[in-house]
C-alpha cells in the first residue's frame, strides 16, 4: 500500500513526464509545420508509403483491401504501416500532412515511455 506522503511527490513526477511529453509533441509539430512551409517543399516518398496507403484508402467505393498496397517491385512489404497510413487518408485533412501530424505525436507520446 502506498504511504499517502508520497502522493504529492508522484503527481509531481507525472506532471513534470506530461510536460515533457507536451515539449515533445510541440518541438516536432513546430519542426514539421517549419519544414513543410518552405518554398519548394515536396514530400518524398522513396519506399511509396504513403502512396501505398492511398491505394487502400481510395478503393472502388472507400477503403478497400488489395494486394497492390503491399507489392513494392518485387517485394512483398510488412501491410501494418500502409493500413495504418491509410487510416490517415480517409481524414478529411490533406494527406500526408495529416499522417505526419499523427507521427510527430505518436513520438512525442513515446518519449514519456522511454
Amino acid at each position: 500500500m502506498t504511504d499517502l506522503r508520497d502522493r504529492p511527490q508522484r503527481r509531481s513526477e507525472t506532471a513534470a513526464v506530461w510536460l515533457l511529453v507536451l515539449v515533445a509533441v510541440a518541438i516536432r509539430l513546430s519542426y514539421l509545420l517549419a519544414v513543410t512551409r518552405r518554398p519548394g517543399f515536396k514530400w518524398i516518398d522513396p519506399d511509396r508509403y504513403a502512396t501505398l496507403g492511398s491505394v487502400l484508402a481510395n478503393g472502388d467505393g472507400g477503403w478497400r483491401w488489395t494486394l497492390d498496397a503491399v507489392l513494392y517491385l518485387k517485394h512483398v512489404k510488412a501491410p501494418l504501416y500502409p493500413v495504418i497510413l491509410s487510416l490517415f487518408a480517409l481524414l478529411p485533412a490533406p494527406y500526408p500532412f495529416s499522417a505526419a501530424v499523427g507521427q510527430a505525436v505518436a513520438q512525442g507520446l513515446a518519449v514519456c515511455c522511454w
